[in-house]
């Protein structure tokens, strides 16, 4: 229908001069919703493991996979309202075309950890640019298409402003609250772990497909292959004693789900140089991807647990870990108590990055220090020592032929020959049979080997004061009792004579009456009055340093009861 205009010539009622705001922003809606997408080339997800996968180089692969989505990922509703004026074609409703045809599934918004994009197999950081620069290459194709096929109603400058670099900004910004993931969705499960070739449940070895919804971000670069086993894996193996062996297989495969151990437990594993153990911590970090950011096994400074001040930024790194390992304590140095017991045996975590707040999480990690030399732990408490495991490695690896049953015939390549595939598919496989061994047993960690006794035992007989200054000074009796007064003083100088701080008559007492080796000698302090069985140090006691003869015991004093002075008779010979 045409009518007259002021100058006496006819107009179409349809031509774009005239259209309101209103109707051109409906029309460029419309062009947006009837068009479909900018075909984008993705690969399709991987499929389980009951497929045979193509063969791969043998090499550690990428991190990141190039950006797909997923042909089966999750479709946003369209929704449309009614609107007035200028707001139809307004960035607030053009975002949800964007937002339903390009980032819907490979993006998504986290107030705590930002853009994060998923690459075929888990999500993975992004940013601002990233995000742009995939609205801008949707509009741009979709606006070149228009451009060659105009349509009635919607001009070029209209098409063209949405190109615009402040239009594109404002969509990318909009887009973030349609995307919205809160950050405790992430890495929810500690049952699953993200691999290769697919998500692998750790209770049963059941392999699935890759699965955005899952909102994972940890991931493992190595293929999981059931059962698969390599020579070189095996001679990693060797290090570690037949009793020892399938024990740490249970306690680091546990180490890669998301609980923290049952018993609260750490591990030291302890040995000189050339015994194999930096082979196995290779071995479980090249399988596990713990060369990159995300993967399962992660390394930490080794001032979380030793340093004198709280390492508050240090302690960052755990959030979200799985297996988390401290290398090679430098000699010399002491466990510091305070901050073990807020890594380890802690149900929630608080830390913080460097001038940022403080977060809280759930504990997901099991902590493991690996060192050639002992670390010095002052504290005698049960609290403490409970926590520790010495491991150790007994086997030395020569270059020539064996010379005793503690030494094993070395190979110069292995570490080398670590990185290949079979030889991580190996080892991942060794890990996820030691979960599944401790979810069948109820998640309980299986009883300490001989061997890990012994040695826990012998550190903390060098380590711990207390049950040093049992093991060379007293001897457990029961029909003897010793001065509570003259205990504490031969106590402290046994202290000075291994060039330690004195204690107080306080500390010395709770240390000494809690200490697990006095009490399973059922040693007890009491109040008595003098009577037999007194035991006092003396100048032919070993190393007391006292010359002169003992005063008179008063009617009446506080006596450990259950314990005398050793003598020389007592001593191995």
């Amino acid at each position: 229908m045409s009518h007259p205009s002021d100058d006496g010539h006819s107009t179409d009622s349809g031509t774009t001069s005239e259209l309101s705001d209103a109707e051109r922003g409906l029309r460029l809606l419309a062009l947006l919703d009837s068009q479909p997408p900018p075909v984008v080339e993705a690969e399709a997800p991987p499929e389980p493991e009951d497929l045979e996968p193509e063969p791969e180089p043998d090499e550690i692969p990428a991190q990141r996979a190039p950006a797909a989505p997923p042909e089966n990922r999750p479709k946003r509703k369209k929704r449309r309202g009614t609107v007035q004026g200028a707001l139809a074609a307004s960035d607030a409703f053009i975002v949800e075309q964007v937002v339903s045809d390009r980032l819907e599934g490979r993006f998504c918004w986290s107030p705590h950890l930002g853009w994060m994009q998923w690459n075929g197999k888990v999500w993975v950081a992004a940013d601002d640019t990233t995000v742009r620069e995939d609205v801008r290459l949707y509009l741009a194709e979709w606006v070149v298409g228009q451009l060659a096929q105009p349509t009635a109603g919607v001009g070029s400058e209209d098409l063209v402003r949405l190109l615009g670099k402040g239009r594109i900004a404002g969509l990318t910004d909009l887009s973030r609250g349609l995307l919205l993931v809160n950050g405790g969705e992430f890495d929810t499960d500690p049952d699953i772990i993200t691999v290769e070739n697919g998500v692998l449940d750790l209770r049963t070895s059941a392999l699935m497909p890759h699965d955005p919804k899952r909102y994972l971000t940890r991931y493992i670069p190595t293929r999981f292959v059931r059962g698969a086993r390599h020579p070189d894996h095996d001679m990693v193996l060797s290090a570690l004693s037949p009793e020892v062996h399938p024990w740490l297989q249970i306690r680091l495969g546990q180490g890669i789900t998301g609980h923290v151990p049952d018993d609260d437990v750490m591990l030291l594993l302890h040995g000189d140089g050339q015994n194999g153990k930096s082979s196995l911590v290779d071995a479980t970090s090249l399988a596990l991807g713990g060369h990159t950011d995300t993967g399962a096994m992660t390394f930490l400074d080794d001032s979380v647990l030793t340093g004198d001040r709280d390492a508050k930024e240090e302690r960052m790194a755990l959030k979200g870990a799985r297996l988390a390992f401290a290398e090679e304590l430098p000699e010399g140095r002491r466990l510091n108590v305070t901050q073990l017991k807020k890594a380890v045996g802690t149900l929630l975590m608080k830390a913080r990055h460097l001038y940022q707040r403080e977060v809280q999480w759930v504990t997901s990690h099991t902590l493991v220090i690996t060192t050639n030399y002992k670390p010095s732990v002052s504290e005698t408490d049960h609290g403490t020592w409970r926590r520790l495991a010495l491991v150790p490695f007994p086997y030395t690896f020569v270059g020539g032929e064996p010379e005793s049953d503690y030494e094993r015939k070395g190979d110069s390549g292995l570490k080398r020959r670590l990185q290949g595939r079979e030889q991580r598919e190996a080892m991942l496989a060794w890990l996820a049979e030691g979960a599944r061994l401790w979810y069948e047993a109820d998640r309980t960690m299986p009883k300490h080997p001989a061997d890990v006794v012994e040695a826990t035992r012998k550190w903390r007989s060098e380590s711990d004061i207390v049950m040093r200054y049992w093991g060379e000074r007293l001897v457990a009796d029961y029909d003897s009792h010793v001065m509570s007064k003259e205990l504490m003083e031969d106590l402290n100088q046994f202290l000075g004579e291994i060039g330690q701080q004195s204690w107080s008559q306080k500390t010395a007492a709770d240390r000494f009456g809690s200490h697990e080796e006095t009490k399973s000698s059922k040693v007890s302090k009491e109040l008595i009055r003098s009577r037999a069985g007194l035991s006092r140090p003396s100048a032919s006691d070993l190393g007391s340093g006292w010359v002169a003869a003992r005063p008179e015991p008063p009617a009446r004093y506080h006596a450990w009861m259950g314990v005398r002075f050793a003598t020389e008779a007592d001593m191995p010979s």
